[in-house]
């Protein structure tokens, strides 16, 4: 792609209020405002554009403890977006939903929960989930599953893009998806070490992705793909060894695959790990870091091509003074490596954030 300026800013702002009726009932309003614009300059006229996103959602949540062992959620959410680009488009959303969560016994939990979405230019759906999780007698072993099914609705960014790069595609469908996935989780060492392991496989219709026009410019737009499919395995580790040291470990092999053409999905990896080390010196004062390891990439505007992988460190700080008040501090990309996460466009170097918290 051609040498440019790319600006990016994001702003985001949340309100909320709760109130409780007895020590069954609690219900909470949430207010959000998110707005993100993308800037685009290579210098020429011709090479400049401009797309702004800005998203408004109400969501009125309410919680019913029935019983210690029965509680139920439900509410309502609301969303309206207005897109920016070349020429405004507004879009509204809303959606009821409603959950449960059983425990008959100590040992089972049974959780289960529906939604129904109203897009105005998507239609409506329904989706659920269920799971269960049992712990076996000796309370050290959980065994877990889970069903659902999905529905994701093209954002007006997928349906309108930003040319000249990010091309438009309005007759975008949904997509629609149906995953389930078993699992298991081991405590040991009297629970100083749990143990992780899951099996996830899911399939979608009209999954939506990425798809390069123009190999020359990169030029490309979103598209429907009629049947795809991912699974694999997640495992996980969590060690403390003391109290003041937590060590967290994770592995994810995943298998994604195009079924109409029997191809590789692009971005995807087949390996990715993470690993990081946690130490509390006072119960003020935390700081870590860690380490993310992807491997095994395809992309490209040819088709799926390899795609070398990378390794990039962090390492973040926050300490708590008793007023309230806590500072936060983190690098990204600690050791400044120089990777792709989309083939032609370089990730971003070593950046530092910080941060005030202040409760009262």
């Amino acid at each position: 792609p051609s040498m440019g300026d790319v600006q990016t800013v994001m702003d985001l702002v949340t309100a909320y209020a709760e109130a409780k009726a007895g020590e069954q009932l609690t219900s909470r309003l949430t207010t959000g405002w998110y707005q993100d614009e993308y800037t685009y300059n290579d210098g020429s006229p011709y090479d400049f554009y401009y797309a702004r996103n800005t998203r408004e959602v109400l969501d009125w949540q309410n919680t019913w403890q029935v019983e210690k062992w029965a509680q139920i959620v439900g509410g309502v959410n609301a969303e309206r977006s207005y897109y920016l680009s070349g020429g405004p488009t507004y879009d509204r959303s809303l959606a009821e939903y409603l959950s449960g969560t059983l425990h008959p016994t100590e040992l089972l939990e049974v959780t289960a929960g529906l939604r129904h979405d109203h897009f105005d230019y998507a239609g409506t759906a329904i989706t659920g989930r269920a799971g269960v999780a049992y712990l076996l007698n000796d309370s050290a072993t959980k065994l877990r599953a889970t069903y659902g099914t999905g529905f994701n609705a093209p954002s007006p960014a997928d349906r309108y893009g930003a040319p000249p790069y990010i091309l438009p595609n309005p007759g975008l469908r949904p997509e629609k998806s149906r995953g389930w996935d078993l699992g298991v989780d081991q405590r040991i060492l009297d629970g100083r070490i749990t143990l992780e392991g899951t099996y996830f496989e899911n399939r979608f219709s009209d999954l939506l992705e990425y798809q390069v026009v123009d190999p020359v410019t990169y030029a490309g737009r979103m598209v429907n793909v009629e049947r795809a499919t991912t699974r694999g395995g997640e495992f996980g580790l969590t060690a403390k060894p003391i109290a003041a040291l937590t060590i967290r470990g994770s592995y994810t092999y995943l298998e994604a695959m195009d079924d109409t053409i029997l191809q590789r999905l692009i971005r995807r990896p087949r390996h990715t790990c993470a690993l990081g080390v946690e130490v509390r010196p006072n119960e003020q004062w935390t700081m870590g870091a860690g380490a993310h390891l992807v491997a095994d990439r395809v992309d490209g505007a040819y088709g799926p091509t390899p795609l070398g992988g990378y390794t990039t460190f962090r390492a973040y700080t926050s300490y708590a003074f008793r007023s309230g008040l806590v500072l936060k501090a983190r690098v990204e990309n600690l050791l400044n490596r120089s990777y792709q996460e989309v083939a032609g466009y370089p990730a971003l170097p070593r950046r530092f954030y910080g941060a005030i918290e202040w409760k009262f």
